[in-house]
């Protein structure tokens, strides 16, 4: 079990059914879900979908996720909450529901007043811009897309804040309205993620290669934001839109924004396939291709030096997913 902690007595029947236990607070837990599970986040964090509360003398739990109410029914002397405590904890619930989206909004509207995206793409000398070039990323691509770089990016390794040094890739929605930055980690400390989002707390927002082109006709949907942005610069099609998604899981937000792409290719790392044909079958079958090469998609087109016709021949050998 990937666990810190333990959850509390009381609920000692769903030990084994949930894994990533954390203590939040005094009366408060955070784990995955006895009953819809859930994964390490793309930034690597541990999930939290799952709150399990020990305060006001009634033991419970709630997922946010599949919005399940639990009860630790098989403790001794444990008796139902009746309609009326039901209620009252209902309402708490949403309440701090709310109170959380209220304060990642306030992150996210201090972060774009202070346009801090901006300031880390003129952090970018000469070191960077090789990098990113070593990456597959032209210097008028990193400033079309404002890539950046921060060489004092604080992270935790064992309860202790260290610096490090990131790459940073703004991420825009159509219109190019700023949804946060996403940070490579260029050499992550041991156990520690390769990525991070800036602000937290606000989800996951897709990179999308042109802002100001819409999400329509037919989309490439890449497993990550640097092997969509390699994709479309070796591509080299400005007919083309492509759509790095944070990890191996598609949000709701981010299915919805795909939701009027008449024609969908899904390319993901080789690891992927079991997730590439639930993405398919949640986003359509009968409108998607499905590509899983060898190697994840920028290795490939940097080790071989992939010329543009043969990227082209290789995603058109996408196979359907109906």
């Amino acid at each position: 079990m990937n666990s810190k902690d333990r959850l509390p007595a009381v609920f000692a029947q769903y030990e084994h059914l949930v894994d990533y236990v954390r203590r939040t607070g005094t009366h408060r837990w955070n784990s995955t879900c006895p009953y819809c599970g859930g994964e390490r986040h793309p930034d690597n964090a541990w999930p939290d979908r799952c709150v399990w509360y020990t305060d006001q003398g009634r033991p419970r739990a709630y997922c946010n996720q599949c919005k399940r109410m639990i009860w630790p029914d098989q403790a001794p002397g444990y008796q139902p909450p009746s309609p009326e405590e039901l209620e009252q904890i209902r309402r708490q619930h949403e309440r701090e529901a709310e109170e959380e989206k209220r304060r990642a909004e306030e992150k996210l509207a201090y972060f774009r007043s202070s346009a801090i995206w901006e300031q880390y793409h003129e952090m970018l000398d000469q070191r960077a811009r090789a990098w990113w070039r070593g990456r597959g990323i032209p210097d008028s691509m990193q400033d079309y897309w404002q890539l950046g770089w921060n060489t004092r990016f604080p992270v935790w390794v064992n309860g202790d804040e260290t610096m490090t040094t990131t790459a940073t890739i703004p991420l825009f929605d159509l219109g190019w309205e700023i949804q946060g930055v996403k940070h490579r980690l260029i050499a992550p400390p041991e156990s520690v993620g390769k990525y991070r989002m800036q602000p937290p707390g606000n989800g996951q927002a897709p990179f999308i290669a042109q802002p100001d082109k819409d999400l329509t006709g037919h989309i490439y949907v890449i497993e990550g934001e640097i092997k969509a942005a390699v994709t479309f610069v070796r591509l080299s099609d400005a007919g083309a839109q492509m759509v790095g998604i944070p990890g191996k899981q598609l949000s709701n937000a981010l299915a919805a924004k795909l939701e009027n792409a008449e024609r969908i290719t899904l390319i993901m790392d080789p690891d992927a396939k079991r997730e590439a044909w639930e993405i398919a079958q949640r986003l359509g079958k009968q409108r998607c291709r499905v590509l899983i090469p060898n190697m994840k998609i920028d290795d490939a087109i940097l080790a071989s030096d992939m010329s543009r016709h043969e990227l082209r021949y290789l995603l058109n050998n996408a196979l359907p997913a109906a």
